[in-house]
């Protein structure tokens, strides 16, 4: 009787109330406006196969980072060996729940008002010189 209670505790690991507010990401893109705090690494034997392997030593890195005090967690590695689930990531705390500036920067400038301000805003070769789309020094145009 004592046996199907233990098998279904063992699959899970519960999830403090902080760590169900981390937000989880691969892309570090998403965190590069946010602070550093530390790296999180948990391996978790709380499975009965390798699926819910992989989930507990996530929930366990989620719950870590949590006590780290981060607001986003990005996975570097999640994976199992023969008896436990692995997990590798990096702790950030973002101010207000910022995200990475792709996210902040989503309109592009009027470049046609207001001029270049970067060589990527110019078409073909052409470089950003004082608010203006030239050709770079010694290339000539084709046309």
């Amino acid at each position: 009787m004592l046996l199907p209670l233990l098998v279904s505790m063992v699959g899970c690991v519960s999830l403090s109330p902080g760590a169900r507010q981390i937000y989880m990401t691969n892309n570090t893109q998403e965190v590069s406006a946010c602070t550093h705090i530390g790296h999180v690494s948990a391996d978790s034997m709380a499975c009965v196969d390798p699926s819910s392997c992989m989930h507990a030593a996530m929930g366990e890195g989620r719950n870590k980072a949590a006590e780290l005090g981060a607001t986003h967690l990005v996975t570097t590695y999640s994976g199992i060996s023969l008896t436990h689930g692995l997990y590798e990531g990096d702790a950030y705390k973002c101010a207000n729940n910022q995200v990475g500036v792709q996210r902040i920067e989503i309109v592009a400038p009027n470049t046609a008002a207001s001029g270049c301000t970067k060589d990527i805003e110019c078409k073909g070769d052409r470089v950003c010189d004082s608010g203006r789309c030239v050709s770079p020094v010694g290339v000539q145009n084709s046309k």
